[in-house]
């Protein structure tokens, strides 16, 4: 049987390639996007490279340390791989609360402004000399601080998705809220509790929060750049 870590690598292995494998079909094919949705498609194009960016700091420094025969890397790169990919999240949902905001037109009003301004506080909280990123034992208290803006922010929007994509009848916005709030479901339960959450249900949660991050990567792809006219 094969080895936890080396199954760890491989899936991390297949969903690198899958985002990258999205951004590529995205770039190739933004010129045939509809000129009505280019303003949007290039928005979604943005946020995925973000992420990636964000997870190839994160998933590739674990990669090297597998490959390493070590199970983390050392402190200070570990800390600034997490810096970066909580930053690329964040980008993420900004992205995907302008989206929103773009498609519905909510870009004027003043829950889109403070949507907005949980992004930007959640940067700046993860940025904070509070988190003692190198430090093995970081105060749990500031994981919680340092991810709920996120959650905020993304459940707002998604919600807003879903509502605002039934009142219009934009089924792939509901949709693409649904897949949030599962993601969302997730991932943020171990960052929000960490001392609740039993270590061995941690890896199975990551692992569906990454299957429905995928889904997410791959649903605009398909609404946007691979429909045909």
């Amino acid at each position: 049987m094969a080895k936890p870590q080396y199954m760890e690598m491989g899936f991390n292995v297949i969903y690198l390639t899958f985002i990258f494998g999205v951004i590529l079909i995205m770039a190739l094919r933004m010129k045939r996007v509809k000129p009505e949705h280019l303003s949007i498609a290039k928005r979604f194009l943005l946020a995925f490279t973000l992420l990636f960016i964000g997870d190839l700091a994160h998933v590739g420094t674990r990669l090297w340390a597998i490959a390493a025969g070590s199970l983390e890397s050392g402190p200070i790169l570990s800390a600034a791989s997490s810096i970066f990919e909580l930053i690329s999240i964040y980008c993420l949902m900004l992205c995907f609360t302008n989206i929103w905001a773009l498609r519905f037109q909510k870009s004027e009003g003043v829950f889109y402004r403070v949507l907005m301004g949980l992004g930007v506080l959640g940067i700046i909280l993860v940025l904070l000399p509070q988190n003692q990123w190198t430090n093995p034992n970081r105060p749990p208290e500031w994981s919680t601080i340092r991810i709920l803006p996120w959650v905020i922010q993304g459940l707002a929007t998604a919600i807003a998705m879903i509502r605002d994509g039934r009142q219009m009848k934009d089924g792939f916005y509901r949709k693409l809220g649904w897949i949030v709030i599962a993601s969302i479901a997730c991932y943020s339960p171990p960052a929000l509790f960490p001392r609740a959450i039993p270590l061995a249900a941690i890896p199975l949660m990551m692992v569906v929060g990454t299957i429905f991050f995928m889904m997410m990567e791959y649903a605009p792809l398909k609404e946007y750049f691979l429909k045909r006219s």
